[in-house]
């Protein structure tokens, strides 16, 4: 790509081109710093990072000081890789993606984040930048499913925000986000992901159910749906429990019995089962 089109910065003076600007320097005739500007970019154009880096200085322009420091610093990255120096390869693309983000050249400074390691850092940039879909796509591809969640979130994108605390297993931040977007998130697919998390938080136990996962419990909807989730997870002994606290007494008798709780069940109506009803 023509380096003075991506980084356009150039005079209002006419391109006169690099050959006749070679032979103006030759014959003592000035040349103006948009001149030298546009040398400038010719160079970098050619790959001569440290003639592009005179340039510009002769043209006491800033940004194109910045942009050939970052061409200079990459190619010092890929010499030092070449020569196995990896840990000063790394630094060195760092640096270079520095120096392209000051000159605006996200997508070489997102390149060089890479080439460097920092995979992360990659990500911010691009979230940074507003190229939040690049940044979402390059942080799932790279593991980084929480900071996936974050971005979709920013984007209201409810279901990949979900789909990425699932596949991060962040589940406590997953039951979090269904409770505090519960009316922007379709019904099926929230309980679809409440159903998933509650599997992997608290399938694989029936004990009481504590505090939190009554909380989960509550995002299924009301008592009944929660008494056919748990009848359907076979958790019998937390139906039961259930049934029980909500004085669902007979209910609560009939799984007891049915599910090896019979002392359960005696116990829980001699406590406070119906009137009327003796054991």
């Amino acid at each position: 790509m023509d380096t003075r089109k991506q980084y356009r910065y150039l005079g209002s003076e006419q391109d006169i081109g690099v050959p006749e600007l070679h032979k103006r320097l030759s014959t003592g005739k000035t040349i103006s710093a948009s001149q030298w500007r546009e040398m400038g970019y010719q160079m970098i154009d050619d790959r001569k990072y440290t003639k592009a880096l005179r340039c510009f200085e002769d043209a006491e322009d800033p940004h194109g000081i910045t942009l050939s420091h970052a061409y200079i610093t990459e190619q010092n990255g890929l010499t030092n890789r070449a020569l196995g120096l990896l840990e000063l390869a790394n630094i060195d693309f760092i640096e270079a993606s520095d120096f392209f983000l000051k000159a605006r050249g996200i997508t070489k400074a997102v390149q060089c984040r890479k080439e460097g390691g920092d995979l992360k850092g990659a990500v911010k940039i691009l979230a940074d930048n507003g190229a939040y879909e690049d940044a979402a796509w390059l942080s799932a591809d790279i593991g980084l499913f929480l900071e996936t969640s974050e971005i979709y979130t920013k984007l209201n994108k409810h279901e990949r925000a979900l789909a990425g605390y699932a596949r991060g297993k962040e589940f406590k931040r997953m039951f979090n986000y269904l409770r505090k977007f519960e009316a922007e998130i379709e019904p099926c697919c929230r309980k679809q992901y409440v159903l998933f998390g509650y599997l992997k938080e608290f399938g694989e136990s029936d004990a009481t159910p504590y505090e939190l996962e009554k909380r989960v419990l509550d995002l299924f909807g009301s008592l009944e749906e929660q008494e056919i989730i748990l009848s359907r997870l076979g958790m019998m002994k937390k139906l039961f429990e259930m049934l029980g606290t909500n004085k669902k007494y007979m209910e609560a008798y009939e799984v007891g019995v049915s599910y090896g709780l019979t002392a359960n069940s005696v116990q829980l109506l001699r406590a406070g089962g119906p009137a009327g009803y003796s054991v």
